[in-house]
């Protein structure tokens, strides 16, 4: 009976395993990561459930009643009545092995919990590269203009001006349309440049890479894209004489710190793949010490 149920448990995670590869099948960016968190929920309810299954086979076999004894001497039967409430030897294995399984998933469990997530990992990676550089991540709202609200902020932090997330977007979607030949070769496939660039209009579409060069290109400034596992991403910092300066600044960080990108001109996002579960994320920087929050 044990055998069977753990049979059938082995092949219901085989079957979500297929489920969820099909699932995630063609899905990138933040559709893949909520397809992934989906299947990562079914699978820890699955596992509830075939404990909770474990638990009530065992209460079974342990509710199970002795056969009756045999019509002999009065102490014969008493002996076999006493027998009787003893577990068989078969329940008392099933019992140890569940006992094992439960401290092995305990241990397990624990261990996982002392492990420093992932979300956890890049954030303290982000945190010291923008030590390093004597400057500070500022929180972007994750509302899927993350990309244009960082970009946003660096506006006004450095250039105290106010060009709002529609503006930009708008900027972004001309630039790439007046400079075809740098971004249609990089389009998703099946896109025009006309149909992409009205993505780009549209609110909380999600940007990237080309948005953020096509941006670099129309504000003439420099982007500098910082993330955890990656080298520092430098939209256009060959397009404008003051990338040169960014060059021999960062010979000189010990001693410039936070003076290095105000030197430059450069605009400085960060990049988050594990900060929200809903996908990939952008935030500000600037540098430390400067009262401003509010991104």
């Amino acid at each position: 009976m044990t055998d069977e149920l753990a049979k059938r448990h082995k092949q219901e995670l085989k079957e979500l395993n297929v489920r969820g590869a099909d699932m995630a099948k063609g899905k990138k960016g933040a559709e893949r990561k909520a397809v992934e968190d989906q299947v990562f929920v079914m699978k820890k309810d699955m596992a509830l459930r075939h404990e909770m299954e474990l638990r009530e086979l065992n209460q079974r076999l342990l509710d199970e009643p002795a056969p009756a004894p045999s019509a002999v001497d009065d102490g014969d039967a008493s002996n076999d009545v006493a027998d009787a409430k003893k577990p068989s030897r078969a329940q008392v294995r099933f019992l140890a092995k569940q006992e094992k399984e439960r401290q092995e998933r305990e241990r397990l469990a624990n261990a996982q919990a002392a492990k420093p997530s992932a979300r956890d990992l890049e954030a303290n990676a982000l945190a010291d590269q923008m030590a390093n550089l004597g400057m500070r991540i500022v929180d972007v709202a994750p509302d899927g203009d993350c990309l244009f609200g960082a970009v946003a902020h660096q506006r006004r932090f450095h250039d105290d001006d106010a060009m709002n997330i529609a503006e930009l977007r708008d900027l972004a979607a001309s630039t790439m349309q007046k400079y075809p030949a740098m971004f249609v070769p990089f389009l998703p496939e099946g896109d025009s440049l006309d149909a992409y660039c009205a993505k780009v209009r549209t609110p909380a579409e999600w940007g990237g890479q080309l948005e953020l060069r096509a941006l670099a290109l129309g504000l003439r400034r420099p982007i500098y894209v910082h993330s955890a596992r990656a080298p520092v991403l430098q939209m256009c910092r060959q397009d404008f004489p003051t990338a040169t300066a960014y060059r021999r600044a960062s010979l000189l960080l010990h001693m410039l710190r936070a003076h290095a990108y105000t030197h430059t001109h450069a605009r400085v996002v960060t990049y988050h793949e594990n900060l929200y579960a809903l996908g990939e994320h952008y935030n500000s920087a600037v540098p430390d010490g400067d009262g401003d929050d509010d991104a």
